[in-house]
């Protein structure tokens, strides 16, 4: 009986926790590149945490954040995270297969680039559509291939002749009650914990919760706090003259929330980090609003030299939300944002897993908003549209004070559409001197026009998607940064050693 014969290679330059794995089905070969801190067993390999004794390697079923692999004599599984925050990528070609946790090292290692001439705007914002209709297949220019595929909240078995099931990781469940639901959440964060801790880990791993006023990141911080969880990580101020102008109303600051759970509190502030070139591993992965505003945190982890597991509240605003429209309440993971894909190239480079808890049993919106809407969840209603009594009644049965958070939504997103690092400014000027070549309008006018569209044209709804996208600012700073990362890999891949070796 013919088997699959794996070997896993260490590459030290590429990012800590990114791995790309390449299967010819002729030869029945595979070989994976890793990252100098994914960690490597006989048959498996993991960099993220789940619910499960990390020594079992057990991933099926499990609530995991990151991405994993294992190798059977006749297939290769590989598992992706159950938020929509971190995605799995594969191209096919010449009938060799080739994965990975980073879109850039799988166009990279094909040497395929984005084609100017597509709208990526549907593929680049995919999670929003939800699990059942979003776009799969993203065009590239290849001499051969024309699409590279993105994976969310799905796994992949790879037969030995190259066969591929797609599967979905989850399925929605019925809880009966408020108490039901929290038990069963509170019990994966605990699980997760212990995983997180585990002294078989050969790179440990230190738990930080972030804090903020909002209703998600006060709950999960509550709930991972009850399972040992003690550092807290605040992201205050972004850089930007609109924050400087009207000041309380974008300070979003959850200190109250910490010292109610007598969190140990480390402050990450943008005016304390300069804005280096890793700033575009924050526009990267998708053209929605880069998330840079979170640089100065993974700086701050990367300072701590070993991994990080951050606790967030990703999808908090859809699973507990009260008021949600009634086109998320169903079992497809419908997004209302882009929140923490933007992060998802720069955690590989800084090594920390995003564990946005509210993704568990989120297929199960039917049964969570009922609760969440329920007699029984009255007292921690406050009316108006700002309101999540799931999150509320989690928080303050643990000791958080009413008036120390949910009372105001506030963001520390903060838009731009050109970088704010000199060096990657001067290139993506450069970038689009040679890009007026096509039909794209002038550079200033497009700033122009990117300054309308985020001020006036988002409060009027002036500008559809599509006019919005393509000859929109920030969709070609998007474009950019997507090819500059490809260019990257290219320079790491194939410097790689042996394991063990």
């Amino acid at each position: 009986m013919q088997e699959i014969t794996v070997s896993v290679h260490e590459n030290e330059i590429l990012p800590k926790l990114c791995w790309v794995l390449e299967y010819k089905p002729g030869s029945q070969t595979a070989e994976i590149n890793v990252g100098s801190c994914v960690e490597i067993f006989r048959d498996s390999m993991v960099e993220g945490c789940w619910d499960g004794e990390f020594s079992e390697h057990e991933f099926e079923n499990a609530n995991l954040f990151g991405s994993a692999i294992r190798w059977r004599k006749n297939k290769i599984q590989i598992w992706g995270s159950i938020s929509l925050t971190d995605r799995i990528c594969y191209a096919i070609d010449s009938g060799t297969l080739i994965f990975s946790n980073s879109l850039f090292a799988v166009m990279a290692k094909i040497d395929a680039r984005f084609d100017s001439s597509v709208n990526y705007y549907r593929v680049s914002y995919a999670p929003l559509a939800g699990i059942a209709t979003y776009p799969t297949r993203i065009p590239v220019d290849h001499k051969t291939i024309r699409e590279v595929h993105q994976l969310f909240h799905q796994d992949v078995e790879v037969g030995i002749g190259g066969e591929l099931r797609i599967l979905c990781k989850t399925e929605a469940e019925n809880f009966s009650s408020f108490k039901d639901y929290e038990k069963r959440v509170s019990n994966v964060v605990s699980k997760i914990v212990k995983n997180i801790g585990s002294e078989e880990r050969q790179y440990p791993v230190i738990p930080y919760v972030t804090l903020s006023s909002g209703y998600d990141s006060t709950a999960v911080a509550a709930l991972a706090k009850d399972a040992g969880v003690s550092r807290a990580l605040l992201c205050t101020k972004p850089r930007s003259i609109f924050f400087d102008l009207f000041g309380d109303r974008f300070v979003d600051d959850g200190t109250k929330a910490g010292e109610a759970l007598n969190l140990s509190i480390e402050y990450v502030n943008a005016r304390d980090y300069e804005v280096d070139e890793d700033e575009i591993l924050y526009v990267a992965p998708s053209s929605s609003t880069p998330e840079v505003s979170f640089l100065p945190m993974a700086k701050y982890l990367e300072q701590q030299n070993t991994l990080s597991a951050v606790f967030t509240g990703n999808y908090g605003g859809i699973v507990w939300d009260k008021n949600i429209g009634e086109k998320y309440v169903n079992d497809s993971l419908i997004r209302s944002d882009m929140a923490g894909i933007n992060v998802s190239e720069a955690r590989l480079k800084t090594g920390f897993f995003n564990v946005s808890i509210p993704f568990c049993f989120a297929r199960s919106m039917e049964s969570i908003i009922a609760i969440g809407r329920s007699e029984e969840m009255s007292d921690w209603s406050i009316g108006g549209n700002y309101d999540r009594p799931i999150a509320r009644r989690i928080a303050e049965e643990r000791g958080i004070p009413r008036e120390a958070f949910g009372l105001r939504k506030r963001a520390i997103i903060d838009r731009y559409a050109e970088p704010r690092n000199s060096i990657l400014a001067d290139d993506f000027r450069s970038f689009m001197k040679l890009q007026r070549g096509s039909a794209l309008p002038p550079f200033f006018f497009l700033k122009w026009r990117y300054f309308l569209s985020s001020t006036v044209g988002r409060r009027i709804k002036l500008l559809t998607v599509a006019s919005r996208s393509y000859n929109d600012l920030s969709y070609w700073m998007w474009f950019w940064a997507a090819s500059r990362c490809i260019d990257c890999y290219k320079k790491m891949i194939g410097n790689s050693k042996r394991y063990g070796d």
